[in-house]
């Protein structure tokens, strides 16, 4: 009987030990609870945008629970296993994206608020209109085509949204998007063109987030509560290497069982052993 004893389970307690604080820096409790916390909430977000997208995909609704299971599980795998499924450097590549796009997207994300005020300021009179038009169809809403009272007043309510539009035809963008128009006639390129590679990199910039903070929770950091269960963890598995042990070494002796060769008193080279 052979035994296969796995050696990074008979190292002494000071290099087990040293393994798992190597390159780790110690946290508070609270910290490390608020970072797990932080990559809970950012995988919530991404499910819940996989989710959405995996709805309007969907046809028929056994169609829909398919899309969106798979939608959260990919997520939940490339995030919560990250540190284990990805090697070091693709953790090392994620935290760099992270690092680069955060501040940035955080940069754009201030320029659109300042461009949205700069455009509503400069196109005053056609916010307005368009919160007029945003009245009407409100207006508009209520009034059933079927009712004939009702019949003259949509159509005058029609008229004036028809109006409008044709008013604000020239207009390019809104508040809201404001930030992509200036950015498209600043280089010169499409206002789709701008609108994906931002998306893009929005897209990117919040999975490589989660994936680097899960992994710097994992891999970098530790608490009081970590260093105990890691200690209950090796003294568990010491425990049950030694059990194993005693045990194996209660098992008799194999014993010899005669073969038709012993008991025609023919020589033992024939006989075998279990």
């Amino acid at each position: 009987m052979s035994i296969s004893i796995v050696s990074g389970l008979e190292t002494d307690f000071d290099s087990a030990l040293g393994t798992f604080l190597q390159g780790k820096r110690k946290v508070s409790e609270g910290m490390h609870t608020f970072l797990r916390c932080l990559v809970v909430l950012f995988t919530t977000c991404a499910v819940a945008m996989a989710a959405s997208y995996a709805v309007q995909l969907g046809e028929t609704t056994i169609f829909k629970a398919v899309i969106i299971l798979t939608a959260v599980g990919i997520e939940c795998a490339v995030v919560f296993f990250s540190a284990v499924i990805y090697p070091k450097w693709v953790l090392s590549l994620n935290q760099l994206i992270a690092g680069v796009l955060l501040p940035l997207l955080s940069l754009f994300t201030v320029m659109s608020f300042m461009v949205s005020q700069q455009f509503a300021a400069d196109h005053k009179m056609e916010e307005l209109g368009k919160s007029y038009i945003e009245s009407l169809q409100s207006d508009a809403g209520r009034l059933s085509i079927a009712d004939r009272r009702d019949r003259g007043s949509l159509q005058v309510t029609r008229d004036r949204i028809e109006e409008m539009f044709d008013r604000l035809s020239h207009v390019k963008g809104s508040s809201a998007t404001a930030i992509y128009h200036y950015i498209g006639k600043t280089f010169g390129v499409s206002v789709e063109t701008v609108v994906l590679l931002v998306r893009a990199l929005w897209a990117l910039c919040f999975v490589s987030l989660c994936v680097a903070l899960d992994a710097f929770v994992d891999l970098r950091l530790y608490s009081k509560e970590g260093l105990n269960r890691f200690i209950a963890e090796w003294n568990a598995e010491r425990n049950l290497i030694e059990r194993a042990r005693r045990e194996a070494k209660q098992i008799p002796n194999p014993v010899a069982i005669p073969t038709k060769a012993h008991l025609n008193g023919t020589s033992g080279q024939n006989s075998f052993f279990v």
